[in-house]
């Protein structure tokens, strides 16, 4: 069996669309774990709201999350 590699900056970007989707974004986060949701739609989301500068409060990520 192959093991895939992946770029530490790979890793941190994809470790920090986990987070934010869990902890952010967490209406968002329930739809990627029923299906509802596909993952790579939800990683897009994360990207936008976890990288401008400065990131969104946590309020504006939930006014996010809700739609």
């Amino acid at each position: 069996m192959s093991v895939g590699v992946v770029s530490t900056t790979a890793a941190k970007r994809l470790l920090g669309h986990a987070l934010e989707l869990t902890y952010r974004l967490p209406q968002l986060w329930a739809g990627v774990q029923t299906g509802r949701v596909p993952a790579w739609r939800a990683r897009l989301v994360a990207e936008g709201t976890s990288h401008p500068h400065p990131p969104p409060s946590l309020g504006a990520a939930r006014v996010v999350d809700a739609q």
